[in-house]
């Protein structure tokens, strides 16, 4: 229980870093391609071509492996004939499970 009790505070330090708010944006990114890429029927070899990029990059970008540029999105995006825009929300407390903490149990009076 201590394990895991560990790893969720990891999880939400992680998630309140910088490094969890640029994971954030990559996922979102990611979110938009596939959902266009099933929307539109193509592969993700096209999506490359479109864009003038690397099918590899694509695969990166899928998979959130990898920091993109502003202009990179916006060449996505343009290939796939849509917009984004960056908006801000306040800061959330970490959506995961959280575990109850230990209580230790009563014990029982001798009689």
């Amino acid at each position: 229980m201590n394990a895991i009790r560990e790893l969720l505070n990891d999880l939400e330090k992680y998630d309140n870093s910088p490094e969890g708010r640029g994971c954030d944006l990559r996922l979102g990114l990611a979110d938009i391609i596939l959902r266009h890429l099933r929307k539109t029927g193509w592969s993700q070899n096209r999506l490359a071509a479109e864009a003038g990029m690397k099918p590899q990059q694509i695969t990166r970008l899928i998979h959130a492996a990898s920091n993109f540029t502003a202009d990179t999105a916006g060449r996505i995006l343009f290939a796939l004939g849509t917009t984004a825009t960056l908006v801000e929300e306040p800061p959330q407390k970490a959506a995961h499970a959280r575990l109850p903490e230990k209580k230790p149990k009563p014990r029982r009076k001798a009689q």
